[in-house]
C-alpha cells in the first residue's frame, strides 16, 4: 500500500464501500436462477456458497441488469460529487493565489486526498468491478451454447461499463493532481522571485551566494609569464537549491511515485516557465534602470553577480528543462538560452572567455553531484543529466578512486569491464596460493608433515 500511496483512511473508506457492495451482490444472488430452476453463483469474495431462496428464472436477467444500472448510476453521482469538490477546491486557491493570501493545508490535504481515493477505489474494492460486469456462472455443467452465446454480448457491455468507469477515476484523480501542482508551482516560484529580487543588496547576497573557486592561470605578456588568480564560482546559490529542494520535498511527502509521471512533468515545465518569467522580469527591470543611468554610466549588477547568476541560470536549464523533442521543451530551452546570452553580455568579453571553460566544468560536477538529491526532478528525464555532461562521468581524484582486488591472473577481466582493477603488489604468481601437487604451499606442508 506504500508503494502506491494509498492511506489508512482511503483503505478503510474504499474497504467501507466495498463491503456494503458485497451485500447488495449477496442480496441479489438471492433471486438468481436459471432457465431449468438451478441456481446461478454470483462470484463473491467469500469461501461461503449463496444459495438462492426464491426461484424466479424468467426475471433473474432483468435482476442482474438492473443491479449493474443501479450501481453504475451511484459510481457516476459519486464521480460527479468529487468532480464538483475538485473545481470547487480550485476556484478557492486562484482566489488566494489573486489575493496573495497564504493558502490553508487542508484544502490541499482535501485534493490528495480525493485524488487518492479515485484511484484506490477501483483496485481496494473488487465487488466494484462485480457490481459493474456481473458474471454469472452456472451451477450444472450441461448450459447450452446457445445460451451462452446470447450473454456473450451482455458481458463485454458490461466491460466496457468498468473500463469507463475506471477512466473517469483515473481522470478525475489526474484532475485534482493537477491542481496540487499548480499551488506547489505557485509557493515555490514566489519564494525563488523573492530571492531573486533581493540579490542586488549586499547582505543578501552574502548570504545566498555559496562558496567559490580560486584558479590560477598563467598569461604570457611580453616574453614574461605573468599568473594571476581568478575566482569562479562552484554552485548554485542558496535559493536555487532551496526551490529544487522545496519541490523534491513536496513530491516526496506526497507519494509523487505514485503520481501519474505527466503530472509531474507538467509540475516541472509549470516551475521551469515561471523560472524563467522572473529571469526574463529581472533582466528587463535592471535593463530599464540602466537606461535611466547611462549618462552616469552606473551599472546596477556587478560582473561578479552576474557570473553567478549565469550559473544558476545554467543550472536550473540542465536539472528542470527537459531535453527532448516536445514543443513545450524546445519552447522554455529557447527561452532560457536567451537568458543566458543577456546575462554573458553583461560580462567583459575577454573575461567571459577565461571564465567559460571553468564554469562549465563546475557546472557539469555540480550536476552530478545534485543529482542524487534531486531524483524527483531529475529522474523525469533520463537524457537530460547524461547530456549535461556530454555522456561522459568527470575525472575523479585519486582519493575518490575505488579498487577492486584482481582474483585472476588474467590481464584482462571480461566479466567486470566497467570495474578499474588493482595492481598486483607482488609479482607472486596467483597458482602459488592454490592447493595443487605442485604449489609450494602444498610441498612445506608435506614437509612438515614428515619431518
Amino acid at each position: 500500500m506504500k508503494a502506491k500511496a494509498f492511506t489508512p483512511f482511503v483503505q478503510n473508506l474504499s474497504g467501507h464501500i466495498d463491503r456494503q457492495l458485497q451485500a447488495v451482490l449477496q442480496d441479489v444472488s438471492t433471486y438468481v436462477a436459471d432457465d431449468a430452476g438451478h441456481s446461478h453463483e454470483i462470484v463473491l469474495d467469500t469461501d461461503e456458497a449463496v444459495t438462492p431462496q426464491f426461484v424466479t428464472s424468467e426475471d433473474w436477467e432483468k435482476v442482474v441488469t438492473f443491479q449493474q444500472k443501479a450501481c453504475e448510476a451511484g459510481i457516476v453521482s459519486l464521480l460527479d460529487f468529487i468532480q464538483k469538490e475538485v473545481v470547487a477546491l480550485e476556484q478557492q486557491l486562484k482566489t488566494h493565489w489573486s489575493a496573495g493570501e497564504t493558502v490553508a493545508p487542508k484544502k490541499v490535504n482535501r485534493l490528495l486526498l480525493l485524488s487518492r481515493f479515485c484511484i484506490g477505489l477501483p483496485e481496494l474494492s473488487p465487488n466494484l468491478q462485480r457490481c459493474l460486469t456481473p458474471t454469472m456462472e452456472r451451477s450444472r455443467r450441461e448450459s447450452s451454447l446457445r445460451r451462452q452465446s446470447k450473454l456473450q454480448p451482455k458481458r463485454q457491455d458490461h466491460e466496457q461499463v468498468w473500463l469507463e468507469i475506471k477512466r473517469k477515476f483515473r481522470e478525475t484523480s489526474v484532475q485534482a493532481c493537477r491542481v496540487w501542482a499548480d499551488q506547489v508551482s505557485h509557493q515555490l516560484v514566489d519564494t525563488f522571485t523573492m530571492f531573486l529580487f533581493a540579490s542586488r543588496s549586499g547582505p543578501s547576497l552574502l548570504k545566498q551566494t555559496p562558496v567559490w573557486d580560486t584558479i590560477a592561470i598563467q598569461e604570457e605578456a611580453e616574453g614574461a609569464s605573468l599568473s594571476s588568480n581568478i575566482r569562479v564560482p562552484m554552485q548554485a546559490s542558496w535559493y536555487v537549491h532551496r526551490l529544487l529542494h522545496e519541490l523534491c520535498r513536496h513530491v516526496n511527502c506526497v507519494g509523487g511515485h505514485a503520481f501519474n509521471r505527466s503530472v509531474l512533468r507538467e509540475l516541472v515545465q509549470s516551475i521551469a516557465d515561471n523560472v524563467i518569467r522572473s529571469y526574463e522580469n529581472f533582466l528587463k527591470e535592471e535593463e530599464e534602470k540602466e537606461e535611466g543611468e547611462r549618462e552616469e554610466r552606473k551599472w546596477r549588477l556587478s560582473q561578479t553577480q552576474v557570473l553567478q547568476l549565469l550559473f544558476d541560470a545554467r543550472f536550473l536549464s540542465v536539472v528542470i528543462i527537459a531535453k527532448d523533442d516536445s514543443e513545450v521543451g524546445r519552447r522554455l530551452a529557447e527561452r532560457m538560452q536567451t537568458v543566458v546570452e543577456r546575462l554573458e553580455n553583461r560580462v567583459d568579453p575577454f573575461d567571459l572567455d577565461v571564465f567559460l571553460p571553468y564554469i562549465g566544468a563546475h557546472l557539469s560536477r555540480h550536476v552530478q553531484r545534485s543529482q542524487v538529491l534531486l531524483g524527483s526532478v531529475t529522474g523525469l528525464d533520463k537524457n537530460n543529466l547524461f547530456a549535461a555532461t556530454g555522456g561522459r562521468s568527470l575525472p575523479s581524484t585519486q582519493q575518490e578512486q575505488h579498487n577492486v582486488l584482481q582474483l585472476s591472473s588474467v590481464a584482462m577481466t571480461t566479466r567486470f569491464p566497467l570495474l578499474p582493477v588493482a595492481s598486483q603488489s607482488s609479482s607472486r604468481p596467483v597458482s602459488d596460493y592454490l592447493l595443487t601437487p605442485q604449489s609450494p604451499l602444498l610441498k612445506s606442508q608435506v614437509t612438515l608433515h614428515h619431518g
